[in-house]
Parts: structure tokens; C-alpha cells; sequence
């Protein structure tokens, strides 16, 4: 089944609809995109097809977008209208929105257009979901009034303090009373038999006072002097300071009582009993003890008739639910006829734990029963469905929340990444160029070390936003988590012992190696800051077979075999509030300048992704234990360290750089001079294709950026690769993944490299291309 979504562009530009489509499929919108011109094509297209979003240019040769919004409007209300155009104004745009558009996008901002296309979706999603919510409440409205019909029950409302009673219309015919005069108590009671007055009005009244349900039955006289039994059942909430309002039904059971009159009084016993029935019946005669204990108990609690008779007790009763258990039995006991109900677990004879649903029935007045009649079923498997619901639904809610923060702190990092290429460009070209030992030198040696820390930052924030995620491949675990031992021996403080355990061997993951070393020194880094005092860090690495499910505090595991990470400190472990939010992104309890908040959500994001679980064990004061299980994928070597070796050069090639970054398109030209090449700055990719087109010999390899306002760096390299095959492309870009790495391929593209660049960067991949 094609989920794609179907989009209509109205658009006289087929590049833009394809640098827009090309946008929606990059932030994850799968669409197939109908392209159209004119009025008659667009209005022919709503007619034909079935779209979930349009798309509209606002000024084109032969029609313009506010029409096209008026049409929209009247042929499909539903589906999301967004303008996508770079000439209209804010007034304008107001208007367009007054009028019924959903969103406009400038073509100058195109990077809004997922945003705005995913929340237009949900809106749209939103609006439909509360159309059919009003459907089916004037659906639910006239089933309900056909169901009291058909039951012969009506409902009322009636507010002590005011007198006011309000009828369904199915009230009225029961009681046969004049729709043109509003019911009152006195009118109910003069209706109501005169055996039973003074009961109904003692039952009000004590409900009332007592603010209890009403639950009870009685006869009225009518008219033609006939006489009919009803059953009125109500509860009872304030509506306002020292006034209570009853709300409930009123049921014709004249059928039900005459038949029940009919049968003999010994049967009643039997028919409260169901013998055999799926629930478990006992008939509590209090002090009498158990009289009566159904066979069906032995399949609910494992033990048979004459067991429960003679062992069951209060005992047997979860701790937790006691109390609510001693509740509901005083409250039944208390009145004649009281019916409660209430959830508790009991042990089963076998040890475990049931979940049980109890309905308590007070016919102690009854002489043919003389019981608390007590059912109860198993409803064990229901509760349990009904915890993994919440857990799954708070589950949805954390990663929903740590996606939309993900896909914002992947935005404002690019950007920065721009800026910070530039300093750590040019700080790096002013560093070779100073004095070893000068002022000058130690001041730029400074300037980088920072920028080395920005740099690691905006990695950690591009790998939780998904937009760093580095190259997979099956590395071999231990090796990592050795070397960030190594690493971190040489950070430990005073009174702080690391104890290691590594024996998972050659046991391999599929995965990148740079991300388990981040999770190893993230988790033991918090494990050192827990520990002010000193005291153990223990690590331990092995392998675990898993027989079947198994589950951890943030998820589940299911059978198979994994490579088990255990961090533990004898800390100061944490509290509850924290424990909570501590994979929250930015969440953090260290003070100013203590911390960016992103290692335990980078932790937790990375082992997602790599197919793992976390599971956190902690008590306040005694320390913590992070436990990290990841599938195992076989075995791999422990790698080779590599050899430093210099920097390859150039030998005059020329090459062309494209960058809409003034600054980065001129250190990226330092840069490669200093390397031996003769570079060739642009600014605007549409300049440097038409450069290309006028000398297609003359550049030897192209370094082009991926985002720019006119061509996209991977439609720059197609259009290159088109008139020169044999060419080298770079492309580079603040994002990186699979899916860039593939649209680059397809183009003609080389290699990727991730900004910001530096020497080293640019070297060894011109080294590699140009061989």
C-alpha cells in the first residue's frame, strides 16, 4: 500500500517544485508531487485526484495563488493550503491566511518548509479527528435516547438546593407525567404508591445528608390505577458550597418484578449463585462464616471449596490493597441491598499474585440468602495490558518530545558550524604562521583548544539531532571501551578507585566506534561526578545469551545475544524527580557553566539507535549502575593503530570552491594555497556552473557546499557530472547520513566530508580522489 503523501503544486518553476519535493523527502516526507500550471490543469487535477496537501505559487503568468486558494476552498476545505513563494508581502500573507490558507513559506526560508508542511498535516489530522468526534457524539446522542426507548430507562437530573429536576424525554413516559409542567419531589411522591412514600422520601433524604448513591426500587400508582415498578440508581456530586445535585436513571422493571414474584422464593438462592459461571461466588454469612463457596474459586485462586472455607482470610490479600479491601466491605455492610465493587490482588495458592475485580452484595436482610454475596473474576491479564499501555504511551510521549528538541538543536548547530569553521579555518592558518613560543602563538593555541571543545560540542548535539550519525561498520567492542578506560585513568580524583572487568573478547557490534566511546565517558564521567568523596567506579564488559523477554527500566529485550555494558559508582545515587527527566535533552542538576545537558540523552539516543536498551538501577545515598545491552553481531579484530604520516599536497590542479559563506569560500582558498593548489572561489552556485559551462577544462576538481539559496550542492554536481563525467566532486555539508551520502552518489559525487573543515580534512580527501 502507497502511504506516500500526494501533493498538488501549483507551481510555473519546475526547479523550485523540485528543490521543494527534494526538501519534503529529506525531512522525511515520502510524496508524490502533482505538478500543475494553469487554472484549467489545477482545477482538472482536484477534480480527478485525491490530494493531502497543495501547494501554491502566489504570482504566476496566467493565474495566481488567492484564486487558486478559492477554488481550493470550495472543492476541498480539508486539505492543507500553503503558499510556497517568494513575492509575497506580509499584508498579503495576512490576507491569505484570513482567507483560509494554512501557512506561506518564502522561497528565500525554504528550510520552513517541513516544519510547516508536518504541522499542517497534523492540523489537517487534528481537525478531522474532531469532525468525526462530533459525529459520533450526535451519533452516541441518538443512540442513547433510542436505547432508553428501547430499555424503558430515562435519566433526570435533579439539584437538591434549587428543587429543579430535569427529565430525558423516556422519564416522562415512564412516570406518564405532562411534558408542559416541569417535574417537582412533591409531584414524584403524590405519583409514587402510598405504601412506599414514606421509604422514597427517608431514602432522599438520607442520601442527601449523607451525600451516598441512590440506589433503590419502588412502585407507582398511575392514573388508570395500575401499578408500576421502578429502580432508581443516582449519585451524587456538589455543584456548589453546602448543595449537592443527583444525577442517574430511572428504569420501568414492572416486566422484571412481576416475573420474579412468580417464582418461588427458594429459587432466588440458586440464581444469585451461577454455580459454574466464569466468576468465583461466596456467600459471607459474617459471623455464620462462609456459607457457600462456588468450584469455580479453585480455578481463580488454586485452592478448592473447602479449602478457601477453612484457610482464606485477610492474609491472603496484597499489603497494598488491604485497606481498600476493609473499606468496601464496611461500606456494603452498613446498608441493606448496598452493592460495591472494588479491585485488589490476592495470592494465588501457587504464590503469585492475582488481580481481582469484586462485587460485594449486602442480602443479609434477604431470608433466603443471608449473605454478603461476594463475585469476583480474574482480571489479572487486563491490568497488565492496561500498565504496558501507560508505560508505552509515556514511552511515545519522551521520544515525540526528544525528537522535536532533536530536530531543533540539529538546526541552530549547522548554523553554527558555519561560523565556527571560519575561526578554526583561519586559526588554524594563523597558528602555523606564528612564533613557537611567542605570546601570539600561545594565544591562538588557545583560541583552538576552545574551538576544539565548540567543534566537539556541535558533534554531540548533531549526533542526538540524527543529522551526525558517522559510518557502521562491525567494530569490535571491547577495544573501544578499553581505550576510553585508558583515557579516563588518567582524569581520576583523589579516593577514586576504577575497578575493570572486560571479557567480551572479540564480540562485535554493528556500529561507530566514535559513538560507544562517547556513551563509555559520558556514563563514567557522571559516575566520577557523583562521587565528590571518592569511592568506585566499576566497569564491567561481557556477553549474555537472553532465552526469552526481559524487561529493563527504559525498555524490553527480546531473546537473543548481547555485549552488556555495566557502569557503576558507589555515588550518591538519584533522587526519584531526577531519575524521571535525567534523558531529557539539556536537563541537567549542575549548576552554571556545570554542564550542556546532552550526555545521558546523547547516551540514550545513541543506544537507540544502535538497537540497544538501557537499564538504570540506583538508591539515593549508595550509588548507581547503568547497564547498556546491545546485539551482538559476531566478532571482530582488535584494530591496527594508525601511522602518522604527512599531509599529501598538491601540485597546482585547479580547483573550484563553492560556498554561499564569504568567509569559509576564502579560507577554504588559504587553505588549499598552503597545500599546493591554484583555487577558484564562488559565492553562488549558479555562477559557478555558468563558469564551468564556459571552461570545463580548466578545473581539475570541484569542492562544493551542499546548502545554498540557488542550487543545492548535490544539483550543482549533476549538472557538472553532466557536462564532464570524469571530473572529482566534494561534497560538504554540516549534516551527514545515509541519505545525503546517497542522493551524493547518484549525482556523481566522490566523497562527503562533515563541516568544519580543516587542513587535514582537505588533504587527505583530495589525496584520495586525485589519485
Amino acid at each position: 500500500m502507497d502511504s506516500s503523501l500526494r501533493v498538488l503544486h501549483l507551481e510555473d518553476d519546475p526547479r523550485d517544485a523540485e528543490i521543494v519535493q527534494g526538501l519534503l523527502e529529506s525531512g522525511g516526507i515520502t510524496c508524490q508531487v502533482t505538478r500543475v500550471e494553469t487554472r484549467d490543469d489545477f482545477t482538472a487535477a482536484l477534480e480527478n485526484e485525491a490530494f493531502g496537501l497543495i501547494l501554491a505559487d502566489f504570482s504566476l503568468p496566467s493565474f495566481d495563488g488567492l484564486s487558486a486558494l478559492r477554488i481550493a476552498l470550495e472543492r476541498c476545505p480539508d486539505v492543507p493550503f500553503i503558499f510556497v513563494s517568494g513575492a509575497l508581502g506580509e499584508e498579503l500573507a495576512i490576507d491569505a491566511l484570513k482567507i483560509g490558507a494554512t501557512d506561506y513559506v518564502l522561497k528565500e526560508r525554504l528550510s520552513r518548509i517541513v516544519t510547516s508542511v508536518r504541522r499542517a498535516l497534523r492540523e489537517a489530522s487534528d481537525r478531522a479527528e474532531r469532525k468525526q468526534a462530533e459525529q459520533q457524539l450526535r451519533r452516541s446522542e441518538a443512540f442513547l435516547a433510542e436505547g432508553q426507548r428501547i430499555s424503558s430507562t430515562g435519566s433526570f437530573g435533579w439539584n437538591v438546593l434549587s428543587g429543579e429536576i430535569h427529565w430525558s424525554e423516556e422519564t416522562y413516559k415512564i412516570f406518564q407525567h405532562d411534558r408542559a409542567v416541569k417535574p417537582t419531589l412533591e409531584s414524584i411522591l403524590q405519583r409514587t404508591h402510598p405504601d412506599d412514600r414514606d421509604f422514597v422520601r427517608q431514602t432522599v433524604d438520607r442520601a442527601y445528608r449523607e451525600g451516598t448513591i441512590l440506589d433503590f426500587e419502588h412502585r407507582l400508582l398511575m392514573p388508570d390505577d395500575s401499578v408500576k415498578h421502578v429502580h432508581v440508581i443516582g449519585h451524587a456530586s456538589p455543584s456548589s458550597p453546602g448543595d449537592l445535585e443527583f444525577v442517574g436513571a430511572v428504569s420501568d422493571i414492572t416486566d422484571r418484578k412481576e416475573a420474579e414474584e412468580a417464582v418461588q422464593r427458594s429459587e432466588r438462592r440458586f440464581r444469585a449463585m451461577i454455580e459454574y459461571g466464569s466468576d468465583g461466588i461466596i456467600l459471607d454469612g459474617l459471623a455464620k462464616g462462609y456459607i457457600y463457596v462456588s468450584p469455580s474459586t479453585e480455578r481463580l485462586l488454586g485452592y478448592t471449596p473447602e479449602e478457601v472455607a477453612r484457610l482464606w482470610n485477610v492474609d491472603h490479600i496484597h499489603p497494598d490493597h488491604l485497606q481498600h479491601r476493609e473499606a468496601a466491605w464496611a461500606e456494603v455492610i452498613r446498608e441493606p441491598e448496598k452493592v460495591v465493587t472494588y479491585e485488589a490482588q490476592a495470592r494465588h495458592k501457587d504464590g503469585s499474585w492475582r488481580w481481582l475485580e469484586t462485587t460485594l452484595s449486602n442480602l443479609l436482610h434477604e431470608p433466603s440468602v443471608q449473605a454478603v454475596v461476594v463475585n469476583f473474576r480474574d482480571i489479572t491479564v487486563r491490568k497488565n495490558a492496561e500498565a504496558e499501555k501507560e508505560r508505552l504511551e509515556a514511552q511515545l510521549r519522551q521520544s515525540q518530545k526528544m525528537e522535536a528538541i532533536g530536530t531543533l538543536a540539529g538546526g541552530i548547530a549547522h548554523d553554527f558550524n558555519n561560523i565556527l569553521g571560519a575561526i578554526l579555518g583561519y586559526g588554524e592558518l594563523a597558528q602555523k604562521g606564528a612564533q613557537e613560543g611567542s605570546d601570539v602563538r600561545r594565544y591562538l593555541d588557545n583560541v583552538m583548544q576552545a574551538g576544539s571543545r565548540a567543534k566537539s560540542l556541535v558533534e554531540r548535539i548533531l549526533l542526538f539531532s540524527r543529522s551526525g550519525v558517522g559510518e557502521r561498520g562491525l567494530i569490535n567492542v571491547q577495544a573501544v571501551i578499553d581505550e576510553a578506560l585508558e583515557l579516563l585513568a588518567t582524569a581520576l580524583g583523589p579516593g577514586v578507585r576504577l575497578d575493570r572487568h572486560l571479557e567480551a573478547g572479540d564480540a562485535a557490534i554493528v556500529g561507530d566506534a566514535t559513538q560507544l566511546h562517547q556513551v563509555t565517558m559520558n556514563l563514567c564521567t557522571n559516575a566520577l561526578q557523583a562521587m565528590e568523596n571518592g569511592g568506585v567506579l566499576d566497569v564491567v564488559l561481557d556477553c549474555e545469551e537472553l532465552p526469552q523477554d526481559r524487561r529493563l527500566s527504559h525498555g524490553n529485550l527480546a531473546p537473543g545475544a548481547y555485549v552488556r555494558l555495566c557502569v557503576s559508582d558507589t555515588g550518591s545515587g538519584i533522587p526519584p524527580d531526577v531519575l524521571e527527566r535525567m534523558f531529557d535533552p539539556f536537563f541537567t542538576t549542575r549548576g552554571a557553566g556545570g554542564g550542556t545537558g546532552l550526555g545521558l540523552s546523547l547516551v540514550h539516543r545513541i543506544v537507540a539507535d544502535l538497537g540497544g536498551v538501557i537499564d538504570v538501577r540506583t538508591t539515593v545515598g549508595r550509588g548507581t549502575a547503568f547497564t547498556i545491552c546491545l546485539p551482538l553481531a559476531g566478532e571482530a579484530s582488535v584494530p591496527s593503530a594508525e601511522i602518522a604520516t604527512a599531509l599529501p599536497r598538491g601540485h597546482g590542479q585547479t580547483v573550484m570552491i563553492v560556498d554561499d559563506e564569504k568567509a569559509l569560500a576564502a579560507l577554504a582558498e588559504e587553505i588549499l594555497a598552503k597545500l599546493g593548489y591554484e583555487p577558484v572561489g564562488f559565492t553562488a552556485s549558479k555562477a559557478a556552473l555558468a563558469a564551468f559551462r564556459e571552461a570545463p577544462q580548466r578545473f581539475d576538481i570541484i569542492l562544493t557546499d551542499q546548502t545554498m539559496p540557488d542550487l543545492m550542492g548535490t544539483d550543482l554536481a549533476r549538472e557538472i557530472s553532466l557536462l564532464r563525467p570524469d571530473i572529482p566532486i566534494v561534497l560538504m555539508s554540516g549534516y551527514s547520513g545515509a541519505p545525503l551520502d546517497e542522493r551524493a552518489r547518484v549525482v556523481g559525487v566522490r566523497e562527503v566530508l562533515r563541516k568544519p573543515l580543516q587542513s587535514k580534512d582537505i588533504a587527505e580527501c583530495f589525496g584520495r580522489v586525485l589519485r
